[in-house]
């Protein structure tokens, strides 16, 4: 009797203090086609694996010294790939300018894992989240240190594609645990080369990264349980209990 008091209590309880994880896939078909590119700017939208939610992508650049501006973001065969220019190599990168890649998530997420492909030179990476979206939906006019001062978590990973390709790296657990987003839950975040106003220490300029993919977690539950279904069971449990201590 007291495990099926336990069993229901605990089944009453579940939908509410669960959380769910999301796989997002950042891999698309195209190839990086011609290098001589016509800088449109551009959103893309996906769903995670499961369809349980949908993040908007864009992608921003420019020098220290230079205002930002939205970029082309191609989802190709390889992952992320950020054009700032005509020329510009198939990379999200911090060679002269710092290329960088905006979530705009349906709902909050803490940002767990970040799947690299592939790194060329180094892997190091700068996070930050928002509060709203730091672009307005158009050129900020804003140098990244202005940026920088709006988010209200930042921190910058050293080496994220060290692991084999397509592995997801825990952004919150060893040498990262104290990292200031840890635990921040937001529907704004941007994820880019290494940039010194995300967190500094790490060595600038050789940052070459192709995302293909992140894990996000929310509080909400995986499974949901309607209310009346967890009043009931609760209600049961209750009544079950006051048999057991009447024919006690």
């Amino acid at each position: 009797m007291d495990k099926l008091l336990v069993a229901c209590s605990l089944l009453a309880l579940s939908g509410a203090c669960q959380a769910a994880t999301q796989t997002w896939d950042f891999v698309g078909s195209g190839g990086s086609g011609s290098i001589n590119r016509n800088i449109i700017p551009n959103t893309i939208n996906i769903s995670d694996d499961n369809n349980t939610m949908s993040v908007s992508m864009t992608s921003w650049s420019a020098y220290n010294d230079e205002d930002i501006f939205q970029a082309e973001l191609w989802l190709s065969e390889w992952g992320t790939l950020v054009f700032n220019s005509s020329g510009d190599q198939h990379w999200v990168d911090n060679y002269g300018r710092y290329d960088f890649v905006l979530l705009s998530f349906s709902e909050e997420v803490e940002l767990a894992g970040i799947s690299v492909a592939y790194a060329n030179s180094d892997s190091d990476i700068s996070i930050a989240a928002f509060n709203n979206n730091p672009f307005n939906g158009g050129s900020p006019m804003e140098r990244w240190n202005e940026i920088s001062s709006y988010a209200v978590a930042s921190s910058s990973f050293s080496n994220v594609g060290a692991s084999p390709a397509n592995h997801y790296y825990s952004l919150n657990t060893g040498s990262n645990l104290n990292k200031s987003t840890s635990g921040v839950a937001s529907k704004y975040w941007m994820i880019g080369a290494y940039n010194q106003y995300f967190g500094n220490g790490l060595t600038s300029g050789d940052d070459y990264l192709k995302f293909s993919g992140l894990t996000t977690t929310t509080t909400r539950p995986s499974t949901e349980v309607s209310e009346p279904v967890t009043l009931s069971l609760f209600a049961m449990a209750l009544v079950m209990l006051a048999g057991r201590r009447k024919f006690s």
